[in-house]
């Protein structure tokens, strides 16, 4: 399952790298050259990837993977405190595209029209948290931080945010106001066994969801946690 959230992951690098909007690149380079481990473990998930697809070249049967998702609300202004019908609209986005049944399918590029393609993954709040209690899926933490950058604190409890799910069984997505010197406004783990607890996606909370509640043009499409246009 661990492997599952982690390839999911490579997709889930965020929109906007032209207008340089995306950090993944950025946090996966700091984290490479803090920690030769990471390098290495993501090497791994490389090769991994590249020998299952070498070994199924004929793969056509359709398995439709459902990954349950908590989102963190990790808010101090009141407005950062997004609504749940925000939060939905970002899960539908999520859905559409990665099944490729959105409107905007049409636009591929003629050079990818070859393999563009529905994942077959789709997602889900989560129903049941760690502890088997029923949940919503939607966490809500009232932070005295009045913004994050890159440094993984919102995903820590510690540091103001709020310590992840396990990532073995949930896509854990934290939404704050992210404020980065680089001006990202989002980012992404790269796929490895090393990364643990900070395993996920970090979306500012006027990038998330789609044309509803505080999301802001030109990001109000929640194509930012897709990666898609």
């Amino acid at each position: 399952m661990k492997n599952l959230f982690t390839l999911l992951l490579v997709s889930l690098t965020l929109l906007s790298n032209a207008q340089n909007r995306c950090g993944t690149e950025a946090i996966t380079k700091q984290m490479m050259e803090n920690n030769p481990e990471y390098a290495i473990a993501k090497a791994k998930v490389n090769a991994q990837t590249n020998k299952w697809i070498k070994n199924h070249p004929n793969h056509s049967e359709k398995i439709i993977i459902t990954i349950p998702v908590v989102v963190h609300v990790v808010w101090n202004a009141a407005e950062e405190n997004i609504s749940d019908a925000q939060i939905f609209s970002q899960i539908t986005v999520l859905n559409e595209d990665f099944r490729r049944d959105n409107l905007t399918a049409v636009n591929t590029p003629s050079v990818w029209q070859g393999i563009a393609a529905d994942c077959e993954i789709e997602f889900c709040l989560a129903a049941t948290d760690p502890n088997g209690n029923a949940t919503t899926g939607i966490t809500r933490t009232q932070t005295t931080h009045a913004s994050f950058s890159m440094n993984d604190d919102v995903k820590s409890t510690s540091n103001g945010g709020i310590d992840a799910w396990d990532n073995n069984n949930y896509l854990n997505i934290w939404v704050c106001n992210l404020d980065d010197p680089s001006g990202a406004i989002g980012y992404a783990t790269y796929p490895s066994s090393w990364i643990g607890p900070t395993d996920g996606v970090v979306v500012r909370s006027k990038a998330f969801g789609k044309l509803t509640g505080t999301a802001l043009a030109p990001y109000d499409w929640g194509r930012t946690t897709t990666g898609s246009i």
